[in-house]
């Protein structure tokens, strides 16, 4: 469920920001498409292909001969499912580990890292919680604070974030709605 608010901007004006009441973190709002109000059962963004995503659907077996276009599917059930998950986390952390920038600001085995950001965005994208059930809240901005985050890293780390959703997103409405949240999101961990 999402709901938004105004929130003043450093330079005297307001701006959209948007909740997610599954994680309770706080982003700006996308530019088009996502809809709510607080209150409201789920949250969906319509994109330009026509294929409604169910932000906070529960996975569910799909209806025998139903295509995307029938009924709300989910992110996650949109990319397929865990595996393409965890293909596009591996595919940013072997990004990760070749770069100067990010390499220091991981632990020496990337395989929890790789484990932790897969299950979140599964969860994230309508999946299972397994997330959730095995690390608690996500917490992005407080797991992210100990580490120094300016401009050069979030550009980075979005740079290797966007590689591996290209290589591994084939549904384009599917894959700029994560670039979108990546971006977003990328901004918002910053600390410097």
């Amino acid at each position: 469920m999402w709901w938004t608010q105004q929130s003043p901007s450093g330079d005297g004006s307001s701006r959209d920001l948007v909740q997610d009441a599954q994680f309770g973190e706080t982003l700006p709002r996308p530019l088009g498409g996502l809809t709510g109000t607080k209150g409201a059962g789920k949250a969906a963004i319509v994109m330009s292909e026509k294929i409604e995503l169910s932000l906070n659907a529960a996975p569910r077996e799909p209806r025998p001969g139903a295509s995307a276009g029938d009924a709300a599917v989910s992110p996650f059930e949109l990319a397929g499912g865990e595996a393409t998950f965890f293909r596009l986390v591996e595919r940013f952390y072997q990004g990760v580990a070749a770069d100067p920038v990010l390499r220091p600001l991981y632990p020496a085995d990337l395989s929890e890292s790789i484990r932790h950001t897969a299950l979140f965005l599964i969860q994230y994208c309508g999946g299972p919680g397994t997330y959730s059930q095995q690390r608690g809240h996500p917490r992005l901005r407080m797991r992210h604070a100990p580490f120094a985050i300016g401009q050069r890293e979030r550009d980075a780390w979005v740079r290797h974030m966007s590689a591996a959703v290209e290589a591994e997103i084939g549904n384009l409405a599917l894959r700029q709605y994560l670039l979108d949240y990546f971006e977003r999101t990328a901004t918002h961990m910053m600390n410097r």
